[in-house]
């Protein structure tokens, strides 16, 4: 005789945008774009999300992302960050190598300052997690397009859940 046990196994499958904040104007450790630069830099705070929607609430898994195709006013930057990297810790206070123990990490510093106009700035960044037992769970592509015309000032897209503006 044997008895059937169910269980269910979280698997990443997505990731939300809990929150999007500016980073502050300036040039000391948690700023973003200094005072009357091109563009904007933000920190985005997501959560892991299982096969049928739910959260994930685990310090075990470790994000990581590629930046591609980076693009600036028509010029080809090529791929900073081509292969698979982590996300944090960064310079930005909240940012860590792991989740916290509700399944969410911050992404920070997020975007770009130059010291002239940008009139397009563009790059595509894959977000993956390492679960505990190492596997790699592809969770999210942002297709970013970036552009500040003014000193002071900059608009951040993905078309969809990343949108925010400076100032």
């Amino acid at each position: 005789m044997s008895d059937n046990v169910n269980f269910y196994v979280q698997i990443p499958t997505t990731l939300s945008v809990l929150s999007l904040s500016n980073l502050p104007d300036g040039t000391g450790n948690q700023d973003g774009c200094p005072s009357g630069s091109f563009g904007i830099k933000i920190s985005i705070r997501y959560q892991v999300k299982d096969q049928a929607g739910g959260l994930i609430q685990t310090d075990k898994m470790e994000p990581q992302e590629t930046v591609k195709n980076e693009v600036l006013n028509g010029t080809s930057l090529g791929d900073p960050v081509p292969t698979f990297t982590d996300i944090g810790p960064s310079r930005i206070t909240g940012t860590s190598q792991f989740t916290d123990s509700g399944g969410q990490f911050l992404d920070a510093p997020y975007g770009n300052c130059q010291p002239f106009a940008i009139s397009s700035y563009t790059f595509t960044q894959v977000i993956r997690v390492l679960a505990s037992n190492q596997n790699p769970y592809v969770l999210k592509t942002n297709n970013v397009t970036l552009t500040g015309t003014t000193g002071g000032t900059g608009t951040i897209s993905n078309g969809g859940d990343v949108q925010s503006s400076r100032p």
